[in-house]
């Protein structure tokens, strides 16, 4: 069984860094551990691992040592966060190599701080594999998360319900359900609450009118496989079911059509399974994060896929390695959630992702991609080889190269040149600026699975050509699109 569990650490180590574990290969400054117990507190808990590099290398640390750490950490974190976090510590022996395990989980009295920084300057959460400064709206969805409220079910007092119209919802529960709804309906649904004798319109209410200034999509189809150059470009407001509509138009107006006569009838398919679609959009809609302001749903048509991206990353309890296996399913907003399930958007819970897998499976197209970038959720659908434009093929790297589509035949040498000629690399950095606002060293590192010699020369080439312009100093350089 010791054997199991070393070879089951090691394979975790070998997956590299993300939301939940984290490397050091010696103890790292005092505010340094302490930040990543607080993001970890304030996520869904973690692991610190003692011993490890950032290359994944198991460097292990002395036996001696590992017990005067265990000391030390633990009064690190005891004097430094806020409220107070308890790590559990242990040992273990990988390959005759000794690690410290720094286990942190999960806190229940959020958000967690520095003591000297205070709750608005101090709270850390976990993005990715790294530790992030929390700015006042994922502050206050902490304190939501204390309280065990979705943002959706707030009041916004600015709104009198009795001066809205939700005519909209009527018509739409009479058109679906063949059901009429009235005011009580809206109060037991929590679109509508009642406070001293006056109606306001919870949060819920405002989002699904596409009353609240960020709840809008934008639908982009562009050339080639980069945001350089697009064919064509739509905004959609209004109320999100009516954006539905726009949105499922606008895809099929630019995906292909494949038709097959089979007996005495013709069989209409796209070239993507529409349901997966239909998943990935509603998706999008119900568990984004509608508290960030400035930021809406992207729909990103490329030759070679398609790119749904929503604000806000994963819920706490769903990591990336496991979203398309296990069908699970956390509710970011209970209200929106509710209301498309009454409406048969959603059928049951957790099944949206696996729908996407199992119908790309079925249509013979390469497995969906989940990525978060940033603040963002993107969900990525490739489209078929002959669709004229691109096909994916795996880089040596983690990513992938993009590659025109009638390099089928070529050389070896031949297709590196392709490759080359694309400057895949390069696009990519530029589509995460535009997508991120900036990009550093280390995340170009991250992005490519390259080593930093690699990742400054693709970016000293962009800034040289224009394409980036370079932003602070020393430890604090980072990249924006350049003017």
């Amino acid at each position: 069984m010791l054997g199991v569990k070393k070879n089951a650490r090691a394979d975790q180590i070998k997956n590299g860094e993300n939301r939940f574990l984290e490397f050091k290969v010696k103890l790292p400054s005092p505010e340094n551990i302490a930040k990543t117990a607080i993001a970890f507190s304030n996520g869904a808990g973690g692991e610190i691992l003692i011993g490890v590099d950032d290359k994944k290398n198991i460097i292990g640390i002395g036996s001696a040592e590992i017990f005067e750490l265990q000391d030390k950490i633990s009064n690190i974190i005891y004097d430094m966060c806020h409220p107070v976090i308890i790590p559990e510590m242990f040992i273990e022996t990988i390959y005759d190599v000794h690690i410290l395990v720094i286990k942190i989980i999960q806190g229940g009295l959020k958000p967690y701080y520095l003591k000297k920084d205070g709750k608005n300057k101090g709270t850390y959460i976990r993005i990715g594999a790294t530790n992030k400064l929390a700015d006042i709206e994922s502050i206050n969805e902490l304190e939501r998360r204390r309280r065990n409220i979705s943002f959706d079910e707030e009041i916004d007092y600015d709104y009198d319900f009795t001066k809205l119209d939700y005519s909209f919802l009527v018509r739409i529960f009479k058109d679906i359900k063949n059901q009429k709804i009235n005011l009580n309906d809206l109060i037991n649904f929590k679109l509508v609450k009642k406070e001293n004798d006056k109606l306001y319109a919870t949060n819920a209410f405002l989002i699904i009118a596409g009353i609240k200034d960020n709840v809008y999509s934008n639908c982009a189809r562009f050339k080639g496989i980069t945001t350089e150059n697009f064919i064509d470009k739509k905004e959609f407001t209004g109320n999100i079911f009516d954006q539905l509509e726009n949105i499922e138009i606008f895809l099929k107006n630019h995906l292909k059509l494949n038709s097959k006569i089979i007996g005495l009838t013709r069989d209409d398919n796209y070239e993507i399974p529409f349901i997966a679609l239909r998943e990935a959009v509603i998706n999008a809609f119900v568990h984004r994060d509608y508290s960030r302001r400035g930021s809406d749903i992207k729909i990103a048509i490329f030759d070679d896929c398609i790119e749904i991206t929503s604000p806000g990353v994963l819920p706490n309890s769903i990591s990336l390695d496991t979203i398309l296996t296990e069908g699970r399913s956390e509710i970011r907003n209970t209200v929106v959630a509710r209301i498309f399930k009454e409406l048969n958007y959603i059928e049951q819970w957790g099944t949206g992702m696996g729908k996407i897998k199992n119908s790309c499976a079925a249509a013979h197209l390469k497995l969906p991609q989940i990525k978060e970038n940033g603040g963002y959720t993107q969900v990525v659908i490739f489209r078929p080889a002959d669709t004229g434009g691109c096909r994916r093929m795996p880089a040596d790297t983690d990513g992938y190269r993009r590659i025109p589509a009638d390099t089928d035949g070529l050389s070896e040498l031949e297709l590196k040149g392709k490759i080359s000629e694309l400057a895949d690399q390069q696009a990519n950095i530029i589509k995460y600026v535009r997508e991120n606002e900036k990009i550093d060293i280390k995340k170009v590192m991250e992005l490519f699975g390259i080593k930093e010699s690699r990742a400054r020369e693709l970016v000293s080439e962009l800034v040289k050509k224009g394409h980036l312009l370079k932003k602070g100093a020393a430890r604090n350089t980072y990249y924006i699109i350049g003017e």
